[in-house]
């Protein structure tokens, strides 16, 4: 089974001659869309197909508002060429003949030698003879590497427009004159901004922004940005300090810090602005150095002053540092920071405090009642350091009611006289050590008492005979005591005069000896000799007293003769013999 369907028919109509392509332009083989003068136009065209029986004999040329028309130029003959232009101004002296932004069509009529004609029609061209709209080029930049001074430009735009033949492109440069680039442009496409850079601009050197753009009639517009005049030398670095009025190291709150700042300026374009930042760097293990640099506050601030800031959680044994960044007119800057502040919330750790001025002895007692002294081992503080140290002097521990406190700087021992001590008093010694956050702790001494008296020596004797022999040794006993500060030392000598140490010199003995022998005291016939005894308190007092005399006699006596009174002597119980030297 077949099925037919049927068209509703065509009609052939005879073409000839042949048409060929019609451009729009004077320029052969190249057809124009836009035409930048509304008075000059023209057209070229490929000859016609036709043959020797019905040649082409005549072109004619027409222009009109659609295709194929002839309303704005009427058909002329122009015999058998394939190109023509005309000067449409002698049509209507001082009128326009073509309307900017009208589309036209330029129409070529064949005619054969029989008579038989035929039309081909460009595709059309548009008058546009203005040049694209730009009303205007702003700019703004930033700076890009402040120690290579860079610079990148945003350069921005109205939408360029042009209502005949519309943009067909753009593309904006760097000059350092009006309208001009220097080295190439760069490529806008359909954008409206760009950028240029980054570079280094010469310090207060013009610069402009330009914009070219081209319409689709080939006609370009210029326009260049306001002058750019770059200041590249920044401010003038100022001093930033901790603390206000004078700077400070240490500080013993966590949640206040202030600083000060001074000396930002700029003689060009001024000081534009400035931030402030406090950086945290935190404390290593070993307390020897600060790192790991941290921003907990950032503020807008004047490019001169001083500021408190609270409300912050610092952190104990940490360091901040205070940074201001001032910044000129044209966006350099320059940064000038503080040395630090170290956050210390813990007073020193006392040392020991000793009585004298040895830290291996401590003094217990003394006997003078017009001077004093101290000394002490250094007090720690891992924070922040100690500062300074005073001391004082009074009758109770962490008191001084006899000598207020007294800065002797970082010294370690302190003396002081010109006192009125009182006999039988025991002082202390006080010491006050300040950190570098201000912050005291006190330590003080184990006291001492004032002893003003001698010891007392009594019953001192040199035995019960006057006379030693060969086999004998000057030998003495005593008895010693002191109530307030105790006997420390007990020595002796012998000498050959009271007081003296001729045979033996002063040697101590046990401080609680009552008595002594001289057993190596090498002694002499018929010479007199004297036993000193020395006692010393723990104030450093003594008392001397020397025994009676003592005699050497190391012969036996002398055997004289027995002779009777009588030769004869009546004796029988109790008889007796005198001898008679």
């Amino acid at each position: 089974m077949i099925n037919t369907a049927k068209s509703n028919g065509f009609r052939v109509r005879s073409i000839w001659p042949i048409p060929k392509v019609v451009r729009d332009g004077i320029i052969k083989l190249v057809d124009v869309d836009y035409l930048t003068s509304a008075k000059n136009v023209g057209a070229n065209w490929d000859p016609f197909m036709d043959d020797v029986l019905d040649p082409v004999v005549d072109y004619a040329w027409g222009i009109g508002t659609t295709p194929g028309k002839d309303d704005i130029l009427r058909f002329t003959s122009i015999g058998l060429r394939t190109s023509v232009r005309k000067d449409l101004d002698g049509m209507v002296p001082g009128l326009e003949v073509l309307t900017l932004g009208q589309k036209y069509y330029n129409t070529i009529k064949a005619t054969s030698s029989r008579g038989l004609s035929s039309i081909g029609t460009s595709d059309g061209f548009t008058v546009d003879s203005t040049s694209p709209r730009i009303t205007k080029v702003t700019t703004n930049h930033r700076v890009t590497d402040q120690e290579q001074k860079t610079v990148e430009i945003h350069v921005t735009w109205s939408q360029a427009g042009d209502d005949e033949s519309g943009i067909q492109s753009s593309a904006y440069c760097l000059g350092k004159s009006p309208l001009t680039c220097v080295g190439d442009s760069i490529p806008a496409y359909s954008s409206t901004s760009g950028v240029i850079g980054p570079f280094t601009p010469q310090s207060r050197a013009a610069y402009y922004a330009t914009l070219i753009v081209v319409n689709r009639a080939g006609l370009t517009s210029v326009l260049s940005s306001d002058k750019l005049i770059f200041d590249t030398t920044a401010p003038s670095k100022g001093v930033v300090i901790d603390g206000i009025g004078q700077d400070i190291d240490f500080t013993d709150s966590t949640n206040t810090l202030s600083f000060q700042w001074e000396g930002f300026k700029d003689e060009e374009s001024g000081v534009a602005g400035c931030t402030w930042a406090l950086i945290e760097q935190s404390v290593s293990r070993n307390s020897s150095s600060f790192g790991n640099d941290t921003v907990v506050v950032r503020k807008v601030v004047e490019s001169n002053g001083n500021l408190t800031e609270g409300s912050l959680s610092l952190i104990p044994g940490a360091r901040y540092i205070s940074r201001v960044t001032c910044t000129n007119g044209d966006g350099f800057s320059s940064t000038s920071s503080s040395d630090g502040v170290i956050v210390d919330v813990t007073a020193p750790a006392a040392s020991l405090v000793r009585d004298g001025l040895s830290l291996s002895f401590d003094v217990q007692f003394q006997y003078s009642t017009s001077a004093v002294a101290a000394i002490w081992e250094p007090f720690n503080d891992h924070e922040s350091g100690i500062a300074s140290y005073r001391w004082g002097l009074g009758t109770s521990p962490d008191n001084v009611d006899v000598i207020d406190f007294t800065d002797v700087g970082m010294m370690t021992s302190a003396e002081a006289g010109n006192l009125t001590l009182t006999h039988g008093v025991r002082y202390y010694i006080t010491v006050e050590a300040t950190n570098g956050a201000g912050m005291t702790s006190h330590g003080w001494s184990d006291g001492f008492i004032v002893d003003t008296s001698s010891p007392e020596l009594t019953e001192l004797s040199r035995g019960s005979t006057l006379w030693l022999g060969p086999e004998e040794k000057p030998q003495a006993s005593w008895k010693s005591f002191d109530f307030e500060s105790g006997i420390s030392k007990t020595a002796f000598c012998v000498g050959t005069v009271p007081n003296g140490c001729q045979v033996k010199s002063m040697t101590h003995i046990a401080y609680n000896a009552t008595e002594i022998t001289c057993h190596d005291c090498d002694l002499r016939h018929q010479e007199t000799y004297y036993i000193t005894i020395q006692v010393q308190n723990h104030a450093g007092l003594f008392a001397l007293a020397t025994t009676n005399e003592m005699k050497a006699d190391f012969t036996s006596p002398s055997v004289g003769k027995v002779l009777p009174v009588a030769d004869v002597i009546s004796c029988v119980q109790n008889c007796s013999l005198v001898s008679k030297p």
